[in-house]
């Protein structure tokens, strides 16, 4: 039977990890598509993988590979990976059911569960606890898009409809802001505009803490502009009222009934909302990081390296025995093939 999903994963400069993930998902159900904007390309020959792996050497911007993939998309459903990350495949399926058996939602997700390599094991961790009961599912759409800035989760790699994966990426086209990480937000204001959202109690995606996040190669990418620095700075308000437009008509194509100025106000305050609660986390992050090293300056430095490895090192299939304690759906099985893939990588 042929898959219903097909996994879109762009690289630069990573490409011994997009290669890792090609290798696993070698001769799986899903279609993958590699869009790799590094300088040089692979020779795809010698590594023998099975047709469901598509490899594009792209070496052009992040926007443009992505305006690329709409004309390769075969199937019903997208999702987005990082190139060093990995999806589970019971638990694309699971996204796809619920998608099939739900029209009125435009994406689903489900947990997601960090991992990081250190001394040749790897350490899980909860990177998004928020998204456990996660869902908005009001009917109105501007409480929806309202509910969604005010209580920020990523949504960017849940399991979406390829027709609203197209009209992402050409409303990503419309305008690209020279600001990090807003194409997230355009992205989950763009679902939200067709749909409800939701998270389901299974674990769907594991989160690389092996390298950096690139930053500073496309607009998108900018770490020198954040969008709460963006969205305060009195010089870029010609720019926000554009991004507001741009935003605003997507809403209006979905929702003929509203007024385009109660719109405008509604994503003004969304964004406002979502600003807050950024900066109130970046205030508790800091707060954090003095106690921490408060701490550190008082005791012994034994003591305190004792009390880190006890707060943060879990074996990851532990920590995703914990998650299933706590209800959530674990594939046990490829969590064990992602694990022994990772550690043999980075032996």
């Amino acid at each position: 039977m042929k898959s219903q999903i097909t996994i879109i994963i762009p690289t630069y400069s990573r490409q011994r990890y997009a290669l890792r993930n090609m290798k696993y998902w070698s001769g799986k159900k899903p279609e993958v598509i590699i869009l790799d904007g590094s300088e040089n390309y692979l020779d795809m020959v010698k590594y023998e993988l099975m047709d469901n792996i598509k490899y594009y050497h792209l070496p052009v911007s992040l926007l443009e590979r992505y305006k690329k993939s709409i004309s390769l998309v075969q199937t019903e459903y997208i999702v987005m990976c990082p190139d060093d990350e990995f999806m589970i495949e019971s638990a694309l399926n699971t996204c796809v059911s619920w998608l099939d058996l739900n029209p009125d939602y435009s994406s689903c997700g489900g947990q997601c569960l960090g991992f990081k390599y250190v001394n040749k094991s790897l350490l899980g961790l909860n990177p998004y606890p928020k998204t456990k009961g996660y869902c908005i599912e009001n009917d109105n759409t501007k409480d929806r898009v309202l509910e969604y800035l005010s209580n920020y989760i990523p949504v960017y790699y849940n399991v979406m409809r390829t027709s609203l994966y197209i009209k992402f990426v050409k409303l990503w086209s419309r305008r690209e802001f020279n600001v990090c990480s807003i194409v997230e937000i355009q992205h989950a204001i763009m679902l939200l505009c067709h749909g409800k959202v939701i998270s389901l109690p299974v674990l769907l995606w594991l989160r690389s803490f092996e390298n950096e996040p690139i930053r500073n190669t496309d607009p998108a990418l900018n770490a020198n502009n954040t969008i709460p620095i963006w969205w305060l700075n009195e010089k870029t308000k010609k720019e926000r009222e554009e991004f507001i437009d741009i935003m605003s008509c997507e809403f209006i194509e979905s929702n003929s009934n509203d007024e385009i100025e109660e719109v405008k106000d509604a994503i003004r305050t969304g964004m406002s909302l979502y600003v807050k609660d950024r900066l109130s986390m970046h205030k508790r992050n800091k707060i954090l990081d003095i106690t921490k090293g408060m701490i550190k300056k008082y005791i012994p430095e034994f003591l305190y390296k004792k009390i880190i490895k006890i707060a943060e090192n879990k074996n990851l299939i532990d920590y995703a025995g914990k998650m299933k304690n706590e209800g959530v759906y674990i594939d046990f099985k490829e969590l064990s093939n992602i694990e022994e893939t990772v550690i043999r990588f980075q032996e």
